[in-house]
């Protein structure tokens, strides 16, 4: 493959001793680009040697960078976000959600570990991502409907998933929106009605929120269809892709299907605006990615269809000022990294043969994380994401790519990025 256009790489945040990962985005982490030219990125940190996965962070830190110069230098600033990092309205009103879960305050969490006897997991610092229930209680929860996670320890012995003598639910919960006119001092909330009803679990991947020219709002979500999943097991049987969207500035949300697929499982999407077309154009993720249309707003959309790109999660998608649309994504294959891949006609193919490589030096892992997108006033394009590197490698290690791969230590996870040229095309690594 012949390489076009420039490229550079940086490494923006790698703590020792502690994962940094874009796992959030599009949940709740977020790149933006301000005004003033200033990329924003929001991303979660956690000490390593705690317990860090999907339902509980032992110690944790929510991480804001700024940067005024394209991305070479960083600095450590402050966002008043409460829940997901909101979308901006024309009249500068935030929009943001979240469920009343994550709104709790940390006495409010404290309280209700205290009371199922369970205090001794709390920490000042601890994130819940999850419900923490006793393990005695596991039958019980799933009587009741839960979906419940009762696995403690992950592939790996020292992968700890669950604070030991406990079990995770995630129920739908309430949904909120949350509005604020004054850049983020205070926040209204509105509930969120009815998405129980239909799902036994959901999740809005909400900082990929997009306003339309008309300040329409449509949030991206998921969620697992009632009767689908497994008796009290949780899977990803049976998800589709939906909406939430709003037409009076956050204030109320209506549900709205995109599509599933059959025998198979739609989860993580993105959403665009596509101003040439008038189209919005979700990508979503699965073993192949696939792509739907809406051309009334987001009222209706079409049936997901495959666009050929494969191994792409997590993934996100940015319309650039020529028009083109860029999808980019996480490659957890060998060789391992990150790639985008571009659309010339809205969305309708994607052109796989010609795929952005902007990193293919990483080992294969479902750690790497991201991606997000922005593109800078210069017409280059900025997307973040998080890498692996073994933590330490060990005398009975195997690393060389070119050989298969015998690795025993834990993965350590930093923040990286790339800055790219849109006629950009890279070789493989030599």
């Amino acid at each position: 493959m012949t390489q076009h256009g420039w490229k550079w790489d940086l490494t923006v945040y790698d703590r020792p001793g502690w994962n940094s990962v874009t796992y959030g985005f599009p949940h709740g982490g977020a790149i933006q680009k301000e005004d003033s030219g200033a990329i924003i990125l929001r991303f979660d940190s956690a000490d390593a040697e705690g317990i860090n996965d999907d339902f509980y962070l032992e110690h944790y830190e929510a991480v804001t960078l700024r940067s005024d110069d394209g991305g070479r230098h960083w600095r450590r600033i402050e966002k008043n976000w409460q829940g997901t990092v909101p979308a901006k309205l024309s009249d500068g009103t935030l929009v943001g959600m979240s469920d009343t879960r994550s709104l709790r305050t940390p006495a409010e969490n404290r309280a209700r570990l205290v009371e199922r006897g369970l205090g001794h997991h709390w920490r000042d610092d601890c994130l819940l991502c999850w419900e923490l229930w006793p393990r005695s209680m596991a039958d019980e929860l799933r009587a009741k409907g839960h979906l419940v996670w009762d696995q403690e320890v992950g592939p790996r012995p020292d992968q700890i998933l669950l604070p030991k003598g406990t079990v995770a639910t995630h129920d739908p919960g309430d949904l909120v929106a949350l509005r604020s006119t004054d850049q983020g001092e205070h926040w209204e909330r509105y509930s969120v009605e009815g998405i129980d009803a239909h799902y036994t679990h959901f999740c809005p991947c909400a900082a990929g929120t997009v306003v339309l020219p008309d300040d329409t709002v449509v949030v991206p979500c998921y969620g697992i269809r009632q009767g689908e999943a497994d008796p009290g097991r949780f899977t990803l049987k049976g998800a589709e892709v939906f909406t939430l969207r709003s037409s009076d500035g956050g204030r109320s949300f209506t549900r709205v299907i995109v599509g599933s697929i059959p025998n198979g499982s739609l989860t993580e999407s993105s959403i665009v605006y596509h101003p040439p077309s008038g189209d919005l154009v979700t990508v979503i993720r699965n073993d192949e990615v696939y792509v739907a249309f809406s051309s009334d707003g987001g009222i209706s959309w079409s049936p997901p269809q495959p666009t050929g790109i494969r191994n792409a999660y997590p993934l996100h998608v940015l319309c650039l000022d020529s028009g083109a649309l860029l999808c980019t994504h996480a490659h957890r294959v060998f060789p391992g990294g990150i790639r985008a891949t571009m659309s010339h006609d809205a969305g309708r193919t994607w052109d796989v043969e010609h795929e952005k490589i902007l990193r293919d030096d990483v080992l294969p892992s479902s750690y790497i994380g991201g991606t997000g997108s922005i593109q800078l006033d210069d017409g280059s394009i900025f997307t973040f994401y998080n890498l692996v590197k073994p933590e330490k490698l060990k005398d009975a290690d195997q690393a060389d790519l070119e050989q298969p791969l015998i690795l025993h230590p834990r993965w350590h996870c930093y923040i990286a990025a790339s800055r790219y040229s849109e006629d950009f095309v890279g070789p493989l690594s030599s």
